[in-house]
């Protein structure tokens, strides 16, 4: 990961240390047969969790454990949260067509077995969008993944700006600044 992508996730409070640089896979016709019977467009997580589901339940239970669901990050300009599958050690997108993001950098942030996501989404009663990287954000389990301290950060900063007449880089004079 370049500095430039890092400074993006860091300023989203994402910790850019858990995050996993990955490669969609074009999802083949079967994958895409299936996801038709349910999908719907704008809803990665929801897709992601039915065909996770559906492919689960017709794997013995071994095999059932390398079909993952992925919470993660499509970056463009800004990380935009985006859930998708991992099987085995190929990665699927089945809400966006891939030829959409095939350009795009693809982060892997969690993966979840399904009896995973079942516990997730139990305990959180969601798959909606936003309600679980809040969910994840909040949990004792998962709150390592995100950064926590951007306000001691910020609050450091301005300590500085404050303990200084004039910041010359930014033209800043502490008396012109209220709160």
């Amino acid at each position: 990961m370049n500095q430039d992508e890092k400074y993006i996730f860091e300023t989203e409070r994402i910790n850019s240390e858990h995050l996993k640089r990955v490669t969609l896979s074009p999802c083949p016709k079967w994958m895409i047969d299936a996801c038709a019977e349910f999908k719907k467009d704008a809803y990665c997580h929801y897709n992601t969790m039915h065909l996770q589901q559906l492919i689960v339940d017709l794997l013995p239970e071994d095999q059932s454990e390398k079909v993952k669901y992925v919470i993660g990050f499509i970056l463009r300009g800004v990380p935009v949260e985006h859930a998708f599958l991992k099987i085995g050690d190929l990665y699927f997108d089945p809400t966006i067509d891939f030829a959409v993001t095939e350009n795009d950098y693809i982060y892997e942030l969690l993966t979840l077995t399904s009896s995973e996501v079942s516990k997730f989404t139990e305990t959180h009663g969601t798959q909606d969008h936003g309600v679980i990287m809040l969910s994840l954000r909040n949990s004792d389990d998962h709150k390592h993944l995100f950064n926590s301290n951007n306000e001691i950060i910020m609050l450091n900063a301005i300590q500085k700006m404050l303990d200084s007449d004039i910041d010359e880089t930014n033209d800043f004079t502490p008396n012109k600044m209220t709160f």
